[in-house]
């Protein structure tokens, strides 16, 4: 029998804790962060988003997500190509 008893119990336990939902709460906050040194980069508005493209912090076992942000380069640098 796949999935077994574990699978159902998540299931339901998702469920019951009504975790059923994808959903984003701004009160939610990390407890721990590192934070690394510019070097002339840095990331902004980062975040989990869903397959519709909405921003969520509530996950849903089994559903796929992507982790996008903006990287805001400090300086333009130039490549030149010599032939």
């Amino acid at each position: 029998m796949s999935g077994g008893l574990d699978s159902g119990r998540a299931q339901s336990t998702d469920a019951a804790l009504g975790t059923d939902r994808e959903a984003f709460d701004p009160q939610l906050r990390a407890s721990s962060t590192v934070h690394y040194e510019p070097r002339g980069a840095r990331l902004e508005d980062w975040g989990l988003f869903n397959s519709r493209g909405d921003r969520v912090n509530h996950l849903v076992r089994g559903r796929r997500y992507s982790y996008r942000y903006l990287a805001v380069f400090e300086s333009q640098r130039r490549t030149s190509v010599s032939a």
